[in-house]
Order: C-alpha cells, then structure tokens, then sequence
C-alpha cells in the first residue's frame, strides 16, 4: 500500500473502518506487516480489536492469521478429495481436446503416408505443435 510507504517512522494511522481498505484476511495481514515494518502503530475507529499499538490486538491478528491459514488447508483438502472423486468416477480434467479420437488416429495415419505438419495442422484448423505433441503419444513401429 503506498500510503503506508509514504508514512515516517513511528506515525499513528488511523482509519475509519478497515473494509474499505481490505479485501481479505491476508490483505489485512499484509498490510499490519507493513504497518510494522515502517515501526508505525494502525487503529481502526470502527474496529477497536485492529489496534497494533496494544499487544491485543496484535495477537488478534496474528491468531487470524493462523485461522486463515488453516482455512485454506482445508480448502484445498476439500478441493482435492473432490477431484480425486470425480476422476474415480471418470470424469476428465483439464481442457477438452479439439481432436476426437477417430480424428487423432486420422492425423497419424496421415503423417505415416508422407503429409507435412504443417498441411495436417491446416486440415483440422489446428496448430503444428498441437499435431507434433499429438503425434509424439503415437508408438512408434520398429
């Protein structure tokens, strides 16, 4: 924040209420951080627990912190038994291919008989690295 930049050494800053200067817990944090850092205290007159002046709140937040960062531990362990459920169950992650499957055997046959990359990757209005990554899963005959 480059209020907090242009603050002197050891200032008082005091704002009305922090949502309109904070979008988020670690924002928040990050911002009591700086305030820290140039050695200067923060309060909010809206919230009295925001007071980095009194060893109160600054416990306060840092116990936030803590909360925010489990918080997000158990986001992501939400978020990746959900996708290990959804690919058990079959579904396919990531971006759907442009090719089907008779249309990839299509483009390897195709390379087989002599065509350049670049006439296949004009043929079905793709890239010529997306037909060279294609056609690298290909196995090759010996």
């Amino acid at each position: 924040m480059q209020f907090i930049a242009r603050q002197k050494a050891g200032a008082h800053i005091a704002v009305a209420q922090m949502d309109c200067i904070v979008s988020s817990w670690r924002h928040l944090r990050d911002i009591v951080m700086q305030v820290q850092n140039r050695n200067c205290t923060l309060v909010s007159l809206k919230e009295p627990w925001i007071n980095t002046s009194a060893g109160r709140g600054t416990l306060m937040l840092e116990v936030l912190g803590g909360l925010e960062e489990l918080e997000k531990r158990f986001i992501h362990q939400r978020m990746s038994s959900g996708r290990h459920k959804a690919m058990s169950a079959g579904c396919r992650m990531g971006r759907p291919s442009k090719l089907t499957q008779q249309q990839f055997e299509a483009v390897a046959e195709a390379r087989a008989k002599g065509r350049t990359l670049r006439e296949i990757a004009q043929e079905y209005n793709v890239s010529i690295s997306m037909i060279s990554r294609l056609l690298k899963k290909v196995p090759r005959k010996s």
